[in-house]
């Protein structure tokens, strides 16, 4: 049987685009084996790209009182170029917004040819927690996991998303809008049977949270990722409720 020494899948790309490679050691593939190449290479195409918790816009985490605040949220999200896979997406996510940090889980499942289920978790440091400063400046990190069955080794995405964060600081009292931006950089490792690949490229998500006085709202999101041979684009749409605002 050949050997199978490296593999590089780039599911970003466009269909016409997508290349994936495989350096044989030895005897030619089998017709097995290159069914299983040809497999593998739909998948990785067909995976979307954007965001921390697959298919779904990176969200930057709201600062909350001094005293915390609890939230939990529900959203649907769907790429809208052939480059994000125009697949939807269904997520739920429980956090607690605090004066100088904020965290949050979530998890969510792609409605696709192939199961798959992703995770994910952020922790984001609020710099300016001053009243008196119209916007408020956070550093966010945070990991993303994706299974994508269909394969004798399912394929597994990690993402590492980290960037900055910028939002108008919304009202303690009363209907807020919280508008927000943040530019980051994106680490994808790739892994199939043992092998693994890291990519590297910079995206940017942003969107608009409106909360009412009774702590519920509706939220709105955008992702786009700079990739090289097709950058996906997707959004989000949501309802969210505070707890203790």
């Amino acid at each position: 049987m050949a050997h199978v020494k490296y593999w590089h899948g780039r599911q970003n790309q466009k269909k016409n685009d997508a290349f994936f490679i495989f350096v044989i050691k030895g005897s030619e593939m089998t017709t097995q084996e290159s069914v299983f190449a040809f497999a593998m290479a739909a998948l990785l195409v067909a995976t979307p790209a954007t965001g921390q918790l697959l298919n779904h816009p990176v969200q930057a985490l709201p600062q909350g009182p001094a005293d915390g605040a609890t939230f939990a949220a529900v959203q649907f999200a769907r790429g809208l170029n052939d480059n994000s896979g125009k697949q939807n997406s269904f997520a739920a996510a429980v956090g607690r917004g605090m004066e100088r940090v904020s965290v949050s889980g979530s998890a969510g499942y792609v409605a696709s040819d192939t199961d798959e289920l992703t995770l994910a978790a952020s922790v984001a440091v609020h710099l300016l927690s001053d009243d008196s400063t119209p916007v408020q400046v956070s550093v966010q990190g945070g990991f993303g996991w994706a299974s994508i069955d269909g394969t004798p080794d399912n394929l597994s995405l990690t993402r590492f998303p980290v960037g900055v964060a910028i939002s108008a600081r919304p009202a303690d009292s009363g209907t807020s809008i919280r508008p927000w931006i943040m530019p980051r950089l994106d680490i994808e490792r790739s892994s199939l049977g043992g092998v693994s690949n890291t990519e590297s490229d910079i995206g940017v998500s942003g969107g608009v949270a409106l909360t009412s006085e009774s702590g519920a709202g509706f939220h709105v999101a955008g992702d786009w990722v700079n990739v090289e041979g097709g950058s996906p684009f997707g959004i989000s749409v949501g309802a969210h409720y505070v707890l203790g605002r």
